[in-house]
């Protein structure tokens, strides 16, 4: 799944199913760690970003139920997001 940006705010995020976890990664070039906030809404990442140039909420479907909290890591510009797959009821 890939979103195109069509707003300042919004990150291009592709979304990789990888076993017992799901990864969102985008470019994003500028931002701190401490720029990015994100939250769960069912099976949707919502994505939040106050930075002093870039602001904005960036909602992405994922292809699972997830547990837990996100593993988030920005490096280079590039935003990862993990989560846990949620265990089958």
């Amino acid at each position: 799944m890939h979103i195109r940006a069509q707003t300042p705010a919004q990150l291009p995020v592709d979304v990789f199913d990888e076993g017992r976890q799901i990864v969102l990664l985008a470019e994003a070039p500028g931002l701190a760690p401490r720029d990015v906030s994100v939250s769960l809404d069912g099976t949707v990442a919502v994505i939040v970003i106050q930075a002093p140039h870039r602001q904005g909420t960036q909602r992405v479907e994922l292809p699972c139920r997830v547990s837990g909290q996100a593993d988030i890591s920005l490096v280079n510009g590039i935003l990862r997001i993990k989560f846990h797959k949620a265990e089958p009821s």
